[in-house]
C-alpha cells in the first residue's frame, strides 16, 4: 500500500552555530569564560549547563541565554545571582543581534574583587558572548520534514537508491518482517521524493 500526505513546500531556514567554542574576557580582575554551542532542545542545554557547572564548581556565577526553534520563539535568560538584567539578557541580546537560534551561550564568571556595576556587567557579559560566537562559525540550516517508510525487503534496494538521490537523512532503521525507516528531508523536495514510489506496491510513507 502506498500512502502519503502533501507537505509544505517552502523550506524554513535559520542560522545557528556549527560547533562549540569558547572565549575569555578579563575585566578588572574578574574572568568571564564564555562558551557558545548549538542545541536543539532545552534538555540538551541543561546537559551542557551541568557539565560546565561541574567543570567550574568554584565559579561565582554561571549565567546564560538560549534560543530554540527556527524563529527563536523558545528562549530564556538567567542572571544566576548577578543583578537583574545584567547578565542573561545581554547574552540573549547578542544571540538576537547575530540572528542565530538553536544555540546557547553560557558565561562563567570568577569574581576578581572589584565590582563592575550594572552597566559594567552588561557590557562584560555581552562582550564575552560576542567573543565566543566570533570563535565559532555561523551556518544556515533548513527545518527538515520528518517521515516514516515501511516496505518489504524486495523494495529495499530501490528505497535506498531514492534516499541517496534526494540526500535523505536516516534517523532510524529497523529490520523485522518488514523494513522501516524514520528519516528527514527538505520539505520542498518531499513531493518529488514521494512520487518516486507512486507505482510501488507493499509500501507505506507517512509524514510525522
Amino acid at each position: 500500500m502506498f500512502h502519503f500526505i502533501n507537505s509544505v513546500v517552502i523550506d524554513i531556514q535559520y542560522n545557528t552555530l556549527k560547533t562549540t567554542s569558547e572565549a575569555l574576557l578579563q575585566e578588572k580582575g574578574s574572568k568571564f569564560l564564555a562558551y557558545a554551542f548549538s542545541v536543539v532542545s532545552i534538555d540538551d542545554f541543561k546537559t551542557e549547563l551541568e557539565k560546565l557547572k561541574a567543570q567550574h564548581p568554584k565559579a561565582n556565577h554561571h549565567c546564560f541565554a538560549y534560543r530554540i526553534g527556527a524563529e527563536g520563539s523558545t528562549y530564556r535568560a538567567n542572571d544566576d545571582g548577578e543583578p537583574s538584567g545584567s547578565a542573561g539578557v545581554p547574552i540573549l541580546n547578542q544571540l538576537r543581534s547575530d540572528e542565530i537560534t538553536n544555540c546557547a551561550v553560557i558565561v562563567v564568571r570568577y569574581f576578581g574583587g572589584t565590582k563592575l556595576g550594572v552597566s559594567g556587567l552588561i557590557s562584560a557579559y555581552r562582550q564575552a558572548a560576542e567573543l565566543a560566537i566570533q570563535e565559532n562559525t555561523i551556518v544556515n540550516k533548513v527545518v527538515l520534514q520528518k517521515f516514516s517508510v515501511k516496505t518489504t525487503y524486495d523494495n529495499l534496494g530501490l528505497v535506498e537508491r531514492i534516499f541517496n538521490q534526494y540526500k535523505v537523512s536516516v534517523l532510524e532503521k529497523n529490520f523485522t518482517d518488514t523494513v522501516s525507516f524514520l528519516a528527514e528531508i527538505k520539505p520542498s523536495e518531499f513531493d518529488a521524493f514521494s512520487n518516486e514510489f507512486s507505482q510501488l506496491s507493499d509500501f507505506e510513507l507517512l509524514i510525522k
